[in-house]
């Protein structure tokens, strides 16, 4: 267990600073042949999409541990470079993707329901708009991090994913210079509150 997050948090961090250098997934040319078993044939019940933030990757991650669902990891504001990485939930190294192919992309994955873990300061509108109507779309968007964790354990009826995204966090926090979408959102907690004090 202890292997496994120390893998993903290494991915996590290797993908943040740029090092991983995966190889590059084409929506027109994929053909589900690296899918792991669970989610071959392309029946993927969750499709999970946020952005390379610490707090939301962490619960991103808890997710995919208990239920092994793919994730979508968008990056961060002012990212360079500015890359897309699909994370599969058997290990292999993140796949990139294609940012113009993305509404694409996720057709040809045809999830039954997308999870979207953060506001629009964490995972943007044009990257709302790349997913088609016929989806359900999930938002997990809360402002508190913990709140979003229990949404998450109440949606798939398990406190796995709580107690997981707790260690998950933890250890990201003892990675270097890991992107805190807490510490941006709170600043911007701040500023609105300021602007709403002033009127």
């Amino acid at each position: 267990m202890l292997k496994t997050i120390f893998g993903r948090v290494l991915t996590a961090l290797l993908i943040s600073t740029g090092i991983a250098t995966p190889a590059v997934v084409h929506a027109g040319a994929w053909d589900g042949g690296d899918w792991p078993k669970q989610v071959e044939g392309r029946v993927i019940e969750y499709l999970v999409i946020t952005a390379n933030y610490e707090s939301p990757r962490a619960l991103a991650m808890a997710i995919q541990d208990v239920t092994r669902n793919p994730i979508l990891l968008l990056p961060a504001a002012n990212a360079e470079p500015s890359s897309i990485f699909l994370i599969l939930p058997d290990g292999k190294a993140p796949a990139r993707v294609d940012p113009d192919q993305l509404s694409a992309f996720i057709s040809g994955l045809n999830p039954k329901r997308i999870i979207i873990i953060g506001n629009s300061s964490v995972v943007p509108d044009e990257y709302r708009l790349a997913i088609h109507k016929k989806y359900e779309v999930i938002n997990l968007d809360s402002q508190s991090w913990v709140l979003n964790a229990i949404a998450a354990s109440n949606l798939f009826n398990t406190s796995k994913i709580e107690k997981q995204f707790e260690k998950n966090r933890a250890a990201l926090k003892q990675t270097p210079e890991s992107p805190d979408s807490d510490s941006r959102e709170n600043k911007e907690s701040e500023t609105n509150s300021s602007k709403t004090e002033k009127k």
